[in-house]
């Protein structure tokens, strides 16, 4: 399973339900494909979260980050 490494901004837009945008995706960690299950977590940190990816992990590493692409809606994330 792959893992996004995220913002401490972006965890606590998760923790109050929100979706999670490129923007507070730090790293990629490993592979996953579009609509794959993927771990969400900080940086040294267990995971928190898991949400079902709306783009592959190829396609998170190479788009730019600048935009708020939605990468997982909050309604495909669950908190751990």
């Amino acid at each position: 399973m792959g893992r996004l490494l995220l913002d401490e901004g972006a965890k606590e837009a998760l923790l109050k339900r929100k979706s999670l945008l490129a923007v507070g995706v730090k790293k990629v960690k490993g592979s996953f494909a579009k609509g794959e299950v993927c771990e969400l977590a900080l940086e040294g940190e267990a995971p928190f979260a898991v949400a079902r990816a709306k783009y592959s992990s190829d396609q998170i590493s190479h788009q730019d980050r600048a935009k708020n692409m939605e990468i997982a809606h909050a309604d495909e994330i669950v908190l751990l």
